[in-house]
């Protein structure tokens, strides 16, 4: 044997005479194939006035001292071109393409698929760190795609079905998706700290204000906003549905709300929850200032009771806040939740 069986290098002979001409032929060899880059892959001709030791992928079409030497590598040593032919698994760096090509056995290619840098027990085995295509991964974020459009598909072999499975560890954890703009968190649609199905929204990336939640049991949809727009027309027209809530700490014989039924509005209801228990009033009753117990008459005090307040469709015109009145005494202390629910139309913008 002559010549090592990868990189071809000659091999020093028995009582070789002058043997530092055949290592430093070896040496040169070895030097400009390890940890192979090369300047470029597109010259077909070599340059006029080349570096030593500077390095060409020779491309298909080579001409001039490039001739015939295609998918070699070209590399300028002590003063005159040097080809050596590559084996299949060789990479190579092409400095002003910036990229990573691969030889096949017949042909350089772009590392183009997973399998071209991993073996398949590498990633059978999970033995795969991490993966960044088109970007680098992070300990936080071990897969990472830097693509204008990303596709799953289903396996033509399997059931025809593609499903992305996002699992989490326990209820509390969160599973779902993040919408984000300039790496800024917009939105977040998953299992948010439950096992309910919500959907959140935040102007800045971190205070989130939960706009519909489907509940994990029943299946139930709502819509977590005191304005929901039901419909809206090509010109602007609109048809919402308002819940809106407030506090209030009774005092005195009577007293208003602050929140109002707007004008030009449709009630269907006002309901009230105790939160602490009334006192000084043996009962109460709430309506409007025109019909005073319009939604309830004669209502206990206990902490956790309710009212539902249907009012049948009841139109206002103008803006009517709600009105509490005691019952044989004044109302000293408690607590009371009131929540107003209406449907406001909204006229064409254009």
């Amino acid at each position: 044997m002559t010549s090592t069986p990868f990189l071809n290098l000659p091999i020093l002979a028995s009582a070789q005479a002058q043997k530092h001409v055949t290592m430093n032929e070896a040496l040169c060899a070895l030097d400009a194939l390890a940890h192979l880059a090369v300047k470029s892959r597109v010259s077909s001709s070599p340059p006029a006035s080349p570096f030593e030791a500077e390095r060409y992928l020779v491309p298909q079409t080579g001409a001039g001292s490039f001739a015939q030497q295609s998918n070699k590598i070209a590399v300028f040593l002590a003063g005159h071109w040097q080809f050596f032919d590559p084996q299949a698994g060789w990479l190579v760096w092409v400095k002003d393409e910036g990229t990573y090509l691969i030889y096949d056995g017949a042909l350089w290619r772009e590392l183009s698929s997973l399998s071209d840098l991993v073996s398949a027990s590498e990633l059978s085995e999970g033995s795969l760190q991490s993966l960044g295509v088109g970007a680098a991964p992070s300990p936080d974020q071990k897969l990472i795609v830097s693509s204008n459009n990303t596709a799953i598909t289903h396996d033509p072999s399997g059931s025809g079905s593609a499903l992305l499975r996002v699992n989490k560890a326990a209820s509390g954890n969160e599973a779902g998706v993040a919408l984000l703009s300039n790496w800024v968190t917009k939105a977040l649609l998953g299992l948010l700290g439950d096992d309910g199905v919500s959907l959140k929204v935040s102007a800045d990336g971190s205070t989130f204000r939960e706009a519909m939640r489907i509940d994990g049991v029943t299946g139930a949809v709502s819509f977590q906003q005191n304005e929901t727009v039901l419909s809206r027309s090509e010109n602007g027209a609109e048809s919402r549905w308002v819940t809106v809530e407030e506090e209030l700490n009774p005092l005195g014989g009577s007293f208003s709300s602050s929140i109002v039924l707007p004008a030009r509005s449709v009630v269907f209801a006002v309901t009230t929850r105790v939160l602490q228990t009334i006192t000084g009033a043996s009962s109460w009753s709430y309506g409007t200032a025109a019909e005073p117990q319009k939604f309830a008459n004669g209502l206990g005090g206990a902490q956790g009771s309710v009212n539902d307040g249907l009012a049948s469709a009841m139109t206002v015109y103008s803006d009517t806040p709600i009105q509490f009145t005691a019952n044989g005494g004044a109302f000293s202390g408690g607590k009371i939740r009131l929540a107003l629910h209406y449907f406001k139309p909204a006229a064409p913008t254009s």
